[in-house]
């Protein structure tokens, strides 16, 4: 247990110290802020309301779950799994006294807590600068569903790097794994929208699934799903990982 524990500080160390994992970040971060003072423009030289104060949060987090959210988490797990077996730097890790389905699952392990971090500084972000430009009144009226909003779509976004995961084990180097992943993505996505009995067995249709309530039968079954494919990618990214020739 304790060298599992010590596999996921050195890699939450690579992640957070590679130049690419702070641009991302940063990226995320301040496109929050340009949306909150681009809101705040709009509704005060048009006097258009674009959207309520309260539920200002929750509407950015809306407007980047779709694409950019899943895309960066892809970006960011490609590059910890195929782009360390590209350049041959994960021959470093597996000289640890681990064993290899250990250190994918510290992997694993590794981008969900990445993906908790930055959808809690995108909630720290967004609801300090919405203040700013609002008025605490205005942000707090929301706060405790906004909070569980950004907490719940770690789970879809989990779900999206680990199946990012999966599919870059195949692939020798980053961008391919990238281009197939985000092709994939499209695709899934695509077929949810225009068929819509097929929406709820997509790993990809589950961004949003924090609008419905907890105790919902959709939530539930939404949930499961989650669960299901989790278990299910995981499983077979570790067989991958454990046959692979590094």
């Amino acid at each position: 247990m304790k060298s599992y524990q010590v596999a996921i500080k050195n890699e939450l160390y690579k992640l957070i110290h590679r130049r690419k994992t702070k641009w991302l970040i940063g990226i995320i971060l301040g496109l929050s802020v340009i949306g909150i003072i681009g809101i705040f423009i709009i509704q005060n030289l048009t006097s258009t309301h674009v959207v309520n104060a309260s539920e200002l949060a929750t509407w950015l987090l809306q407007q980047m779950d779709g694409l950019i959210l899943p895309l960066f988490v892809t970006m960011m797990t490609i590059d910890l799994f195929t782009g360390e077996l590209g350049n041959e730097t994960i021959k470093n890790t597996l000289l640890m006294p681990i064993n290899r389905s250990r250190v994918y699952l510290a992997k694993i392990t590794t981008v969900a807590i990445a993906i908790v971090g930055i959808l809690l500084g995108m909630f720290i972000v967004n609801v300090t600068v919405g203040t700013i430009f609002f008025g605490v009144s205005s942000m707090t009226g929301q706060l405790l569903a906004t909070f569980l909003a950004y907490l719940l779509t770690s789970i879809p976004l989990i779900l999206i790097s680990i199946l990012a995961a999966m599919i870059g084990l195949s692939f020798k180097s980053s961008s391919s794994a990238l281009t197939f992943s985000i092709v994939l993505y499209v695709a899934l996505k695509t077929v949810g929208l225009f068929v819509a009995k097929l929406s709820i067995f997509m790993p990809t249709s589950y961004m949003e699934w924090y609008r419905y309530p907890l105790t919902s039968n959709t939530s539930t079954q939404m949930l499961l799903f989650m669960v299901a494919y989790i278990i299910m990618f995981i499983s077979l990214g570790i067989l991958r990982f454990d046959t692979k020739e590094i």
